[in-house]
């Protein structure tokens, strides 16, 4: 059984009161004993009191639950098991916009989680804008370097024509109804931009790890790292920018 000593996060930086995005593998762990919820444990000590457990959800429709419902809509299997156990934890708290729907535990969960637009739910007045506000942390736990997700919202705010919309429509169940709801969003399943390659996101944090001379360390047997998410959202829109445009949109489009 792989451990989760405390000592490994306060080695990598994790300290009282942080709050953390955490994106994780537990196949990279190593097979702990308590599973997920030993990793949560671990996590919650590590940033109490006062911290926050950050995650992305999105959502996955279910014969059960065939619509968005905040809180009873899994999370998308897409994103490892980590954010499933984490939503299934008394006190979490969710997002209301069904694809960019993220989960937060602890002191700043309301203030994250509440409000979130139903469109362009990753940019401007975002969970995600809050996240890195309020000087959150980006904690990989093995996790593929071409799935970070707050690179989304660089997508967004960054200034760059051209950018992929997608318009689709959603059945949101709330208040004991069901209503399909017309929603837009820049399209996160695909590069933003036609002419980016699939990998963009990994080559950015590749990129970034290198020049900020970011090593990983193992937590559990996973290497993982701990990145400030305003470092990385400045660095990320530098780049975007300079490679697929640094020009505004003409009238009146986003980015």
């Amino acid at each position: 059984m792989t451990s989760m000593p405390l000592q490994q996060l306060r080695a990598i930086g994790v300290h009282a009161g942080d709050t953390l995005m955490v994106h994780a593998s537990l196949r990279k762990i190593g097979k702990l004993e308590g599973g997920a919820d030993a990793l949560i444990d671990a996590l919650l000590t590590a940033i109490d009191p006062g911290g926050t457990l950050f995650a992305y959800a999105d959502f996955e429709p279910t014969p059960e639950v065939p619509y968005f419902d905040v809180e009873r809509s899994p999370c998308a299997t897409d994103h490892g098991v980590f954010p499933e156990v984490l939503r299934r934890r008394r006190g979490v708290l969710r997002s209301t916009n069904p694809g960019a729907s993220v989960l937060a535990l602890g002191a700043r969960a309301r203030e994250l989680t509440h409000p979130h637009p139903l469109h362009y739910g990753y940019g401007a007045g975002a969970p995600f804008e809050r996240f890195v506000s309020v000087g959150g942390k980006l904690l990989l736990l093995g996790s593929s370097l071409d799935a970070v997700s707050l690179l989304h919202y660089v997508e967004d705010i960054a200034h760059i024509p051209s950018k992929r919309v997608i318009q689709y429509t959603v059945p949101i169940h709330s208040n004991g109804a069901t209503n399909n709801i017309e929603t837009e969003e820049f399209d996160t399943a695909n590069p933003v931009v036609a002419t980016m390659p699939e990998n963009y996101f990994e080559r950015v944090m590749h990129a970034f790890l290198a020049d900020h001379a970011i090593e990983p360390r193992l937590i559990g047997m996973a290497p993982s790292y701990l990145i400030d998410a305003q470092t990385l959202v400045r660095y990320a829109r530098q780049r975007m920018e300079r490679e697929y445009g640094g020009q505004r949109s003409i009238d009146g489009e986003r980015g």
